[in-house]
């Protein structure tokens, strides 16, 4: 009898060390899940920025040519203005 309990206990024993085995390979791997999580968030930030950037590039370029264009424009209103007005009765 208890031959049978040692047998048992060292079943036991090697069935816990597997269990011991198998979580610390499941808290490895759920270490390597969280930090390719993380990672791919990053990577998904990174990419947002670098398209928010670019829009925002392309905006500021189209701007910067709307305000050159009316910067043209009134300077041309402003020339006008300095010709007397009978100036431009015959014109």
């Amino acid at each position: 009898m208890e031959r049978k309990l040692e047998l048992k206990e060292n079943d036991y024993k090697s069935l816990l060390e597997m269990l011991h085995t198998y979580e610390k390979n499941l808290k490895l791997n759920e270490t390597n899940v969280s930090n390719t999580i993380k990672h791919m968030g990053y990577l998904e930030t990174q990419e947002n920025l670098i398209r928010e950037l670019g829009e925002t590039e392309s905006k500021l370029f189209k701007n910067t040519k709307d305000v050159e264009a009316n910067n043209k424009k009134l300077r041309e209103y402003t020339q006008l203005k300095k010709i007397p007005t009978y100036y431009m009765k015959v014109i």
